[in-house]
């Protein structure tokens, strides 16, 4: 591996929102951890993920690929791919009321 980073941070404004700007889910102060990794024997060249902490990515989860590439000198350029998720669940609509 050649460098992978693993940090917490507290965010002050978090939301799930569809592509049509619904907000699905939000909440203020949500403390995050990530991981962001680059990899040349990686598959596309690294990977990151966030989640936030309380609930362990049940409310706010999102991970992808970052495809990197390398040329010849070792010079490096690469663009990211995203997936998240949202679980709804009785204690996210507890929390939300």
């Amino acid at each position: 591996m050649k460098f992978k980073h693993d940090f917490k941070t507290t965010l002050p404004y978090v939301s799930m929102q569809t592509a049509y700007d619904v907000t699905l889910c939000e909440a203020e102060n949500v403390v995050m951890d990530t991981t962001i990794a680059v990899d040349p024997n990686h598959h596309y060249g690294g990977w990151y993920e966030t989640y936030d902490v309380e609930t362990g990515g049940d409310y706010f989860h999102a991970e992808g690929i970052l495809e990197i590439y390398w040329d010849d000198n070792g010079d490096s350029w690469g663009t990211m791919g995203a997936s998240s998720s949202l679980t709804t669940s009785s204690k996210l609509s507890k929390r939300r009321a």
